[in-house]
Formats: structure tokens, sequence, C-alpha cells
């Protein structure tokens, strides 16, 4: 017998199913990271680098020796697909894309001699990626992602 005030648990069949899928969606979110301050995460594909977002665009950046110059670098993409390294050596990353970016919208340039930065468009904009590649072991916590402030020049006139 239960001491006075306190309930059986339910039984599974009783239980009120739209409460379960709610408490399941907040133990997803609590297993989680939290992106950082620019909706992303610290790694991609186990390689320890900085990446962010908004809805439309996805960014990289990949700490690179001093002096590292475009000829030194590999980086290729396709809708699906992401590879980046240094040649002659492995890739430090390669896999597919959490979701397909738009074909031949990417964009890279090395900043400051030392770090490679990548702009990916997202082919379904509107939209928050958990992680960069599918292959990634941890994801944030897309709920938690701050949208920036749209400026109204950046507003389309059509």
């Amino acid at each position: 017998k239960l001491p006075k005030g306190r309930r059986k648990k339910p039984l599974p069949e009783e239980e009120d199913p739209d409460r379960a899928a709610e408490a399941d969606e907040d133990d997803d979110a609590r297993a989680k990271l939290n992106p950082n301050d620019i909706n992303g995460g610290a790694a991609v594909g186990g390689f320890p680098c900085r990446w962010g977002q908004s809805t439309e665009e996805l960014e990289l950046f990949v700490d690179l020796p001093k002096g590292t110059g475009s000829k030194d670098l590999t980086v290729h993409s396709t809708p699906y697909e992401l590879q980046i390294g240094l040649k002659g050596e492995s890739l430090m990353i390669n896999g597919t894309l959490y979701q397909p970016v738009k074909s031949g919208d990417t964009f890279w340039s090395i900043e400051d001699g030392h770090m490679l930065h990548i702009t990916l468009s997202k082919l379904h904009g509107q939209e928050w990626w958990s992680r960069v590649l599918k292959e990634d072991p941890h994801n944030i916590n897309t709920r938690k992602c701050v949208p920036t402030e749209s400026r109204m020049g950046d507003l389309d006139d059509s």
C-alpha cells in the first residue's frame, strides 16, 4: 500500500500520449548541446572547428597552419557532400551534409593567414540544422537557436 497522498504510477496505456511525447522531446533536448553564440557548434565530423548558421546559410571556421595558401587546400562541396583538407594530408572534414545546400553557391576564403571561412547556402531556407554532417556524433538543440535581426535593406523587393 502507498503512503497517503501518493498515487501508483499509471500504466503506459493509461498515460496521455501527448504528455509522453512532450517528455520524450524534453529528454531529447537535454541530450543535445547548447548552440554557441552563432547558433552552431565546435566540431564537424569529429574535427574541432567552429560553425554557425542563420536559417539561410551555414558558416564554418577552420583553423589552419599559419601561412596556408589557397593552393595548399582541398575544398570540395556538392549539394550533399563536403570535403576539406590540406593537400597531401588526410581530409580534416569529409562527409554527407545534414541537409542539401545550393549547388554552386559555396564560397570560401582564408582570413588572417590561418582561418578558412566557408559559407554554404541552404537549399531549404528557414530551417535550423542540428549538425553539419549526418555523421556528426553530437547535435545542437535547435530550439535554443536565436534568429538574427534582419535589416530593412536585406528584404527582397519582389
